[in-house]
């Protein structure tokens, strides 16, 4: 590494420690929100289960912008441990979102004779709809993994 990019690193480091604090805060904080929302936890009731993993797939974005802020901040600032550790956790990520939507779309499938008949219909298209924004949310945090976990980094232009 050559003097002026350690020092510009350097330089870089509180720069990085604020994009790392908003990107933590942006994670957390709408997810804080939503789970204050659904306390108490019954996770062995189909119809919460199915409610709330549903209206999770609509407050992915501003976590999902929140890893990329932590990211970004990382690659800028050379910090390879914190844009790893972001590429693993995203990759966890991935894993506990293919498992909620297989438990959602489950749920969905037995609760749906469950539905009045006029409600079937809109039940059905707003269940595929959240799928559709689980499957974009694994594909993206999929990709943030990718990217934390480059041996090569960010590439500079």
């Amino acid at each position: 590494m050559n003097l002026t990019l350690t020092a510009r690193m350097e330089k870089n480091k509180s720069l990085a420690h604020a994009g790392y604090l908003i990107g933590a805060l942006l994670f957390v904080i709408p997810l804080c929100d939503a789970l204050m929302r659904v306390w108490p936890m019954q996770f062995g009731n189909q119809n919460w289960r199915f409610q709330i993993v549903g209206g999770l797939s609509s407050i992915t974005l501003v976590p999902l912008v929140g890893l990329l802020v932590g990211l970004v901040a990382a690659g800028y600032a050379g910090n390879e441990r914190a844009r790893r550790s972001i590429g693993v956790f995203c990759f966890a990520l991935v894993a506990v979102l293919v498992i909620l939507a297989a438990l959602f779309v489950a749920d969905y499938f037995r609760l749906r004779a469950s539905f009045q008949p006029r409600f079937q219909q809109a039940a059905m298209i707003a269940s595929t709809t959240a799928v559709i924004k689980f499957v974009a949310t694994i594909v993206v945090l999929a990709l943030f993994g990718l990217a934390g976990l480059d041996r090569a980094g960010f590439r500079r232009a």
